[in-house]
């Protein structure tokens, strides 16, 4: 989501964030990790990772200023 935010890429950004919200999502927190079925994998890959749960919020923060000020769509 930072990537795309840098390159400008609303529709990179939309598509990423959507599946974090489908496949991540647990409940209270982001799965740090998932396979290619969108499934939490590995014995001790489950669980939050706060570091990404950061990088997502200041994502989010970012994208909303850039709705704001009009340069992205809603």
């Amino acid at each position: 989501m930072l990537c795309a935010l840098y390159c400008d890429d609303q529709t990179g950004f939309d598509r990423i964030w959507d599946a974090a919200e489908r496949y991540m999502w647990a409940d209270g927190f982001y799965n740090w990790r998932v396979d290619r079925d969108g499934k939490s994998s590995g014995l001790y890959w489950t669980g939050p990772a706060t570091d990404a749960e950061e990088d997502i919020a200041i994502a989010l923060i970012f994208a909303d200023q850039l709705v704001k000020a009009g340069h992205w769509k809603q």
